[in-house]
């Protein structure tokens, strides 16, 4: 095999390596858009930010220590 076509191969070969971290990117994009348009986690949210703004919720720093994290 000449130089010439095993760089031109290394070239396919990264260009397709590039192609497949590309469609999981686009993939995990995809699964996203589908979650942000669920209703249900739409509720959850609201739900969520009605606690918070009521004083049920904790800061997250302070939830870390209560965890041991911080």
């Amino acid at each position: 095999m000449s130089a010439v076509t095993q760089k031109i191969l290394k070239k396919l070969e990264h260009i397709e390596s590039m192609q497949k971290e590309l469609l999981q990117d686009w993939e995990v994009l995809e699964d996203f858009l589908f979650e942000s348009a669920s209703p249900r986690l739409k509720k959850e949210i609201r739900q969520g930010r009605k606690a918070y703004r009521a004083g049920k919720a904790i800061p997250y720093q302070q939830l870390r220590r209560r965890l041991g994290l911080a």
